[in-house]
């Protein structure tokens, strides 16, 4: 059999897969810049790179592989489970020995303190390639087909294995050695590899002389990251390399030129200042020397464009000096600010492809399309392309990236070594939570020092994650901003007040003012039962109502319609609309809560600066008729947020907008003293001593789903369409067409899904629960949402999948 015979998978030779995979991977290192640059140069790196690639499937090389592929599909199963027709543990021990001979042969290239490791990486990537990574510690690395290894290197095709590795010798210059492996195969396999990658082994290695540091985390899981992608993609679009559409430097200015006029008031002088500011010092600062930076300015300032036009400059100064072009990676905490964002940055660009922007959300569409062609990728490899973060700007959840980062998972870790060379841009980042700012600062500091990537944290409430050495200040002056914007201010009441006393005190400022006022508290339960007592109260007036209570379609048009119609006078939801969220409202009153979320608040008020006078923030504590705290039921009895919260307002009656730094300088500053991270200090650990599996039950967000259940709300003909597709999609026979087309459905089902407490489905099955259009006026009201009534929705008017 020749080596064009021999097949990686039915039509491509083995030999063409593997180089098209080495060279994909090769590909990507060079778009990473510097990779890794306190061990070793770019050179060495490609070496490593090019065995992996090369040998990852070389175990397909026997004849019982090749038997397999080449048999009728219905003798295939049995074959397939046959030991000797496993590949990946045969594939992984020739990258070994191959790493290990280039570790010998080149140890001076290599500086850092992995050397030992770097083969046992190698050969953990490849062996995994197929799955999610396991604990090296406990993973049965080499059974139970180890002793099948003899009798398959025997079946190896001879003239394949021998052009592999002429390749990789010559590729990565060493000595050409025909004879790789010794005479006595048995002995070499079971006393040489056996007793190198034996549990006891490599026990020994981890526990005894792993460096305890998270280095090694990001070595293993960004070269694993590089093959899950390259021979993913190689399989999709065989060899495939899209070239990478220019963007400019200038495309925001470009885009304010022609969208807006001179400014006028105030608000859009204070705006022009803060980006001219924060562009000038990206243009001059050492950007070989920082990597991270700081965009700290009041809410209303215009942060999303000159962040993003911020980036396009970093992006343009590092591909002149460091001779690579960096993606910008944008995060936001929620997904419902990302359309918002999106849509912006879709008009900068004058409705770009998705190689140059790129949304990227458990919600998002499935359709890439490419620049200039009406071609539109199927749903296959549209979700590789979306999920593989194929584009130069990608617009994604704060959830993703830091899945993504913490991961054991090998369809999220496929997009990892999209973070080296990267720009990521983290807005409001005051949203991730305090418990997890040691882990996260750990994560990040891994990405700037192994990663070559650079950080933009950007809020208007500055939490300190690195510290204030290690980042640059674009606009370092900023308390001159927040001192001329003195548009709200801010006052508590004294006395705890019931839902019934807020109602009354709602209904009497409405009587007495024209103002709009938002209302947001900390529970559903709060926000239904004070819609209820306002329709009441004020029946003819305009309002609306706001919570994860109605669906998510019904969410979107709703925040659209209050930014466009100014008649709405009461706006009554939960904290969705605190981070990022552009409502402009006269007031804003706010159950208590943290510091942060309180700022956050604020910034729904007199946003703009338009308001002929200040806006009105009001702080109360709200209580339950038992006279029960409701912000004890989402914060605890005393946190440290809250309790910091109540020691800086403590005494003061009044805070006006020319403070807030102020204030909340000095609660980051508490913070920073006073926090514990048992949750950190827990993954840390298991980072530094390479746990995937610990690692992969990291959840940026708290689970409390266990005690829900997702319902599918049937609201109309349409949504129950939907339905119906989705049922007829649940009962194909073909696993991988039901799977494709499930995706394909995704974004349309999950706009009529919410999440409702188990009490209220009878039923103790999971999976997706339907309501039906006849029954949705029994539980479901068109204006609040879920009815969270003692009734129960019946199991037989469910379907489960």
């Amino acid at each position: 059999m020749s080596s064009f015979e021999c097949l990686a998978r039915p039509g491509e030779p083995l030999i063409v897969h593997s180089r098209r995979v080495a060279e994909g991977m090769l590909h990507r290192l060079h778009e990473s810049g510097n990779v890794f640059p306190e061990d070793a140069p770019l050179s060495f790196w490609e070496k490593i790179v090019w065995i992996i690639g090369m040998t990852h499937d070389l175990g397909k090389a026997t004849h019982y592989f090749q038997t397999y592929l080449k048999s009728p599909e219905d003798e295939k199963e049995k074959i397939k489970n046959k030991p000797e027709t496993h590949h990946s543990l045969l594939s992984a021990l020739f990258t070994f020995r191959l790493t290990e001979e280039l570790m010998a042969y080149q140890s001076s290239e290599y500086q850092g303190a992995y050397g030992e490791f770097l083969p046992f990486f190698a050969f953990w990537a490849v062996k995994k390639h197929h799955g999610s990574l396991e604990d090296p510690i406990r993973d049965e690395l080499c059974t139970p087909h180890f002793h099948e290894i003899p009798r398959q290197i025997r079946a190896m095709n001879p003239e394949v294995l021998s052009e592999h590795l002429d390749t990789c010798y010559e590729k990565i210059s060493l000595p050409l050695k025909k004879n790789l492996l010794p005479v006595h195969i048995d002995s070499w396999i079971h006393e040489t590899f056996k007793n190198q990658l034996s549990q006891t082994s490599i026990r020994h290695k981890l526990l005894r002389s792993y460096p305890s540091d998270e280095k090694g985390y990001f070595l293993m899981t960004y070269f694993y990251s590089l093959l899950l992608y390259a021979d993913k993609n190689s399989v999709i679009f065989e060899h495939h390399i899209p070239e990478r559409p220019d963007i400019s430097p200038m495309a925001v200015q470009d885009y304010k030129k022609r969208t807006f006029g001179k400014p006028v008031k105030e608000m859009d002088y204070i705006r022009e200042s803060v980006f001219t500011e924060a562009l000038s010092n990206a243009e001059r600062v050492d950007i070989q020397k920082v990597k991270s930076f700081s965009l700290n300015i009041p809410t209303g300032t215009g942060k999303t464009l000159t962040g993003l036009a911020t980036a396009l400059i970093l992006r343009e100064r590092i591909r002149y000096l460091e001779g690579y072009t960096p993606r910008i990676i944008y995060a936001l905490p929620f997904m419902s600010i990302i359309d918002q964002n999106f849509q912006v940055f879709q008009d900068v660009f004058n409705d770009p492809s998705s190689r140059m922007l790129l949304k990227h959300h458990s919600m998002a569409d499935l359709f890439y399309r490419e620049e200039g062609t009406d071609k539109e990728h199927d749903v296959n490899e549209s979700r590789f392309l979306i999920e593989s973060w194929d584009s130069e700007i990608i617009v994604t959840t704060f959830v993703q990236i830091f899945h993504t980062l913490l991961s054991n998972n090998h369809h999220s870790l496929k997009k990892f070594h999209k973070f080296a060379g990267s720009i990521l841009i983290l807005d409001e980042v005051q949203s991730l939570p305090l418990k997890f700012w040691g882990l996260v600062r750990l994560m990040l500091r891994g990405l700037i020092r192994y990663l070559n990537a650079r950080i933009i944290f950007m809020t208007a409430t500055q939490p300190e994650l690195l510290t204030r050495e290690e980042v640059y200040e674009l606009v370092p002056r900023k308390d001159r901003y927040f001192s001329r914007l003195n548009r709200v201010t801010m006052s508590f009441h004294p006395e705890t007040v019931t839902l019934d006393d807020l109602a009354g005190l709602l209904s009497e400022e409405i009587e007495k003012t024209d103002d709009s006022i938002l209302v947001i508290l900390n529970t559903i339960g709060e926000t239904l039962i004070l819609f209820e007592e306002m329709q009441k109260r004020c029946p003819d007036l305009k309002k609306e109502y706001l919570s994860t209570n109605i669906i998510p379609l019904s969410r979107q048009e709703r925040i659209a319609r209050i930014q466009r119609d100014s008649s709405i006078r009461l706006v009554i939801t939960t904290q969705l609309v605190e981070a990022g969220v552009d409502l402009d409202m006269d007031q804003v009153w706010r159950d208590f809560g943290p510091l942060d979320t309180i700022n956050q608040a604020a910034g729904r008020c007199n946003r703009h600066g338009f308001k002929s006078q200040k806006g009105k923030v009001r702080i109360f504590k709200i209580t339950d008729e038992q006279g029960r705290l409701y912000y004890k039921r989402i914060y605890g009895d005393n946190p440290l947020g809250m309790i910091l919260t109540k020691s800086i307002y403590k005494n003061r009656d009044e805070i006006e907008e020319k403070d807030f730094l102020e204030c909340i300088s000095e609660y980051y500053t508490l913070i920073q003293e006073g926090l514990e991270h048992p949750s950190s200090d827990h993954f840390i650990q298991s980072v530094q001593s390479l746990h995937y599996p610990d690692i992969g039950r990291f959840t940026l967000i708290d689970d409390s789903r266990y005690y829900q259940v997702d319902l599918f709300i049937a609201v109309d003909s349409t949504a129950e369409s939907i339905w119906q597709r989705f049922c007829d999609i649940s009962v194909m026979a073909d696993p991988l067409e039901k799977h494709h087309a499930l995706y394909g459905i995704k974004k349309d089902l999950y706009r009529y899904i919410i999440s409702v407490p188990c009490q209220n489905v009878k039923t103790k099955q999971r999976g997706i629960h339907v309501l039906p259009l006849k029954r949705v006026p029994d539980y479901y009201d068109s204006i609040t949402g879920f009815r969270r009534s003692e009734r129960f929705i019946e199991e037989e008017e469910t379907v489960i999948f």
